[in-house]
């Protein structure tokens, strides 16, 4: 301010604290003339970043003018010393601020703090990953000083969204404050993210229905399933529920397999339903008909000779593959037509004896009958020992 002004008021040029200041807000009349604002109001004055602290009284205690959370605060009670200067409390305690409303906020901060935040819904497909991109990034705000603004928001979506399960999700969101403000009450914001309901699955195939049976093998691989789904790829395959011929087999990471020591006599085709389950819960039921190929009875191998001698080689005969057909039996006669073995288990075998006793080496004659084609196979077998 200009000597003559100062001697014109009536004040002391030598003296900065001695000044005309008509509506006491620490703003000199001649800074508020030059600077077009009211001398004689007090709350009209050049105050760039509205924090409450005039330019000029800024530009004294050295805080920058255009910054709301760059200001003097002696005490740290969030409140700036002019303010306190004003209001008249103290700025070197922090427990003497003004405080209107008695809930332990001085004034000047809930001024500037959020009273209510507006809430908002956004409706997601199944599965969008990209779906935080879909929020809102800002929300309308309203502060106790009746100023609206938009207001960046940090959603805890991550936390809470399932883009793979369909519902309503209630996601909070925390205001990012803009330097100046508060939200001394701790508003959140409301977002409600609606995830739609994934369509089901389509079909479910099976890259293979045909499989051959083995007497020696419980445990055999038929084929994977398949299944035709648009929107995902993830899916699980299961037998549903203990109905048809599902005893007989088992999936295993949307593989089917024969699963089972049950020989299954007489049958060739068996019937399965399967369940797919997608990821938000969508079912869908197929049957599925399976085919085992047996030996027919001219192409099963009968070994022509055994050696029952103790030694774990070779020690008894039988012909296990006829363990598919019904009916089965096998007969084994000697020489004079005398039935020494009889069996319709295809898994009990000849160790030589009849009635407890060794029978002699020799040549003997087996009878293979299936009671199910009605078909008979015969032919020689040489008893050895060594």
């Amino acid at each position: 301010m200009p000597d003559h002004v100062e001697e014109q008021e009536g004040t002391d040029p030598n003296d900065p604290d001695d000044s005309k200041d008509s509506d006491g807000d620490g703003v000199p009349d001649y800074v508020e003339e030059q600077e077009g604002t009211d001398p004689n109001e007090p709350g009209d004055a050049k105050d760039s970043d509205g924090d409450g602290v005039p330019d000029h009284v800024e530009g004294q205690e050295d805080t920058d003018p255009t910054d709301p959370g760059d200001k003097k605060d002696s005490d740290g009670d969030g409140v700036p010393d002019h303010v306190e200067d004003q209001e008249g409390t103290d700025r070197f305690d922090s427990k003497n601020f003004k405080d209107s409303t008695g809930d332990g906020i001085p004034d000047y901060i809930l001024f500037r703090s959020i009273e209510s935040i507006e809430s908002a819904e956004v409706v997601l497909l199944w599965g969008d990953e990209d779906y935080l991109s879909k929020l809102p990034i800002s929300l309308k705000v309203k502060l106790y000083s009746g100023a609206e603004l938009d207001m960046e928001m940090d959603w805890n979506a991550k936390d809470v969204v399932n883009i793979y399960k369909n519902g309503t999700y209630t996601v909070n969101g925390q205001p990012v404050l803009p330097r100046g403000l508060y939200n001394s009450k701790n508003r959140t914001a409301i977002l409600r993210v609606i995830v739609l309901p994934k369509p089901a699955p389509l079909d479910v195939t099976l890259t293979n229905s045909v499989f051959v049976g083995d007497e020696r093998n419980f445990f055999i691989e038929v084929g994977a399933f398949q299944v035709t789904d648009p929107v995902d790829n993830i899916h699980e395959v299961t037998l549903y529920g203990p109905g048809y011929d599902n005893q007989y087999f088992e999936i295993k990471d949307n593989i089917l397999f024969w699963s089972s020591a049950d020989p299954a006599e007489g049958k060739t085709t068996f019937t399965i339903i399967v369940r797919v389950t997608d990821r938000d819960g969508n079912t869908l039921d197929k049957f599925f008909e399976i085919s085992r190929i047996r030996q027919d009875i001219n192409e099963i191998e009968v070994f022509n000779a055994f050696t029952p001698d103790g030694d774990g080689i070779n020690d008894t005969w039988g012909i296990p593959e006829i363990r598919f057909y019904r009916g089965a039996r096998v007969q084994v006669f000697e020489r004079s037509g005398e039935r020494v073995f009889y069996t319709e288990d295809p898994d009990v075998r000849w160790d030589g004896t009849y009635k407890g006793k060794e029978l002699p080496v020799g040549t003997y004659f087996w009878v293979l009958e299936l009671k199910e084609t009605g078909e008979t196979r015969r032919g020689m077998l040489n008893l050895i020992r060594k």
